[in-house]
């Protein structure tokens, strides 16, 4: 069976502390299989309040201790932050975060783990994010084998000092696209509390689905996140948006306007562009994301696959394994 935890406040709160479904303090704990809920009257008295305090908002799950780690949990629902991580070496996988008015994962944290999650922020408000990474102690994270739907304001931020922080092989899909036309990115570098710090990666992921509101990138402060080997595959003309010192090469653009120097115009040809799970990322015969890749791809791709080694590998999270298209078609009649 699965363990439910609930929040069914129905009333304001009356003092201005965060709160949270579930605070772990202590370090070198294990929880699995945990669902952890808010239900919607609650969440809608939460809101309700926020307006004037910020600290109505209900966290899902925040860890303030080292070497933790959450697994094939969920956390829907919740008026405030998915997951919110402050410490270190933290492990979350094969979790789901669904329904957060507030950001899916929000990292603080050094040396954390964050694979093979589903994030969706299809019910969140004007700046939910996919996921924020946030501070100068976040630091050294590996993000990968994540599928991130719907994020309002943004797929990804790199906001503040972080450093040596690496996201790669996830798919991003429909993320800065709203109803209302407001501000809408996929990517968003930019200093909340000072210059981005050295060493960021955003590369081998794939993008696509709506168009975004604002344009695939917003960047103030870019030039220490290398992005590069990302498709950019929106379903009508998009630009890509982006500012002078951007770190950005290497990437494939389909649907995209204002592509800058050192990137790739073409179709990746994916297996179904206005789809909303994994397999819609798949490469398909032809696709002028094979072999494209420059130097520094993972090891494997998104589902594990192994990526060519001393070789050129594929742009994008997945690595093409079909046959290769033929060079020519003939057929024999009679014999000829």
């Amino acid at each position: 069976e699965r363990a439910t935890i609930v929040w069914d406040r129905r009333t304001s709160l009356t003092d201005t502390s965060t709160h949270q479904i579930f605070y772990v303090t202590q370090p070198y704990l294990v929880f699995e299989r945990l669902a952890f809920y808010q239900t919607p009257i609650s969440r809608s008295v939460s809101l309700q309040a926020a307006v004037t305090n910020q600290f109505q908002r209900i966290h899902g799950i925040s860890i303030w201790g080292d070497n933790v780690t959450v697994r094939n949990c969920s956390v829907d629902n919740m008026s405030g932050v998915g997951v919110y991580v402050s410490k270190a070496r933290f492990l979350v996988e094969g979790s789901t975060i669904t329904g957060t008015d507030s950001h899916g994962f929000y990292i603080a944290g050094a040396d954390g783990i964050y694979r093979n999650n589903r994030l969706d922020g299809g019910n969140g408000y004007g700046n939910q994010q996919g996921m924020q990474i946030q501070y100068v102690t976040s630091t050294r994270n590996k993000i990968y084998g994540n599928v991130i739907t719907n994020g309002q304001a943004a797929g990804v931020v790199f906001s503040g000092q972080v450093s040596y922080n690496e996201v790669f092989n996830n798919i991003f899909i429909g993320c800065g696209h709203k109803a209302d036309g407001s501000f809408g990115v996929v990517l968003n570098y930019w200093h909340q509390d000072g210059a981005i710090g050295p060493g960021n990666k955003f590369y081998n992921n794939t993008i696509l689905g709506p168009r975004p509101n604002s344009g695939l990138i917003h960047t103030i402060d870019g030039a220490n996140v290398d992005t590069f080997n990302n498709i950019f595959r929106p379903d009508t003309a998009t630009p890509v948006g982006g500012a002078a010192g951007f770190l950005i090469r290497n990437n494939l653009f389909f649907n995209a306007t204002g592509i800058p120097s050192g990137n790739l115009s073409g179709d990746p040809r994916l297996a179904n562009p206005l789809g909303q799970d994994e397999t819609a990322a798949k490469l398909l015969t032809g696709s002028a994301a094979i072999d494209k890749a420059v130097a520094g791809a993972p090891a494997t791709d998104f589902a594990g696959v192994s990526r060519p080694q001393g070789a050129a590998s594929d742009i994008g999270a997945y690595e093409y394994t079909g046959a290769a298209a033929p060079a020519f078609d003939f057929m024999l009649t009679n014999g000829g």
